[in-house]
């Protein structure tokens, strides 16, 4: 992990390289090269305009990858205590959702939450979702 602090007028620039916990190099970090799967394919039900919170714990910076499919229209949001709320929404330009996709939202060090929204008014939503944590 490379730290890096910016002091004063002058921009002081310290940095140090340290090695992670296990050894890898701090490339690892920087190119996020590690990962663990945090959900598989994990079914969820939502309910008529219902949701779901999926908590998670990310102990460093890095993005969490999202896949999944769904049969109704779904809107995603995601959170995390570093953040103290919501910060992000997928599809950022839709009420409705959407019914699948794969995407990637930057995450902070602590706990991260995904909400699955079914904003349909009629009928319940089974979704399957997989999440996998790069940091």
């Amino acid at each position: 992990m490379i730290v890096i602090i910016l002091a004063g007028a002058t921009g002081y620039l310290y940095y140090q390289k340290v090695q992670l916990e296990s050894g890898s190099s701090s490339s690892y970090i920087v190119d996020y090269k590690n990962s663990a799967v945090l959900d598989k394919d994990k079914p969820v039900s939502l309910a008529v305009n219902g949701r779901v919170t999926l908590e998670y714990q990310t102990p460093r910076p890095g993005y969490i990858m999202i896949e999944f499919t769904s049969t109704q229209p779904t809107v995603i949001t995601v959170g995390s205590s570093f953040a103290n709320g919501l910060y992000s929404r997928y599809p950022v330009d839709s009420v409705a959702g959407v019914s699948n996709a794969s995407f990637t939202v930057p995450v902070f060090p602590g706990d991260t939450s995904i909400t699955l929204i079914n904003n349909h008014l009629l009928l319940t939503s089974q979704v399957v979702i997989t999440v996998t944590y790069y940091g």
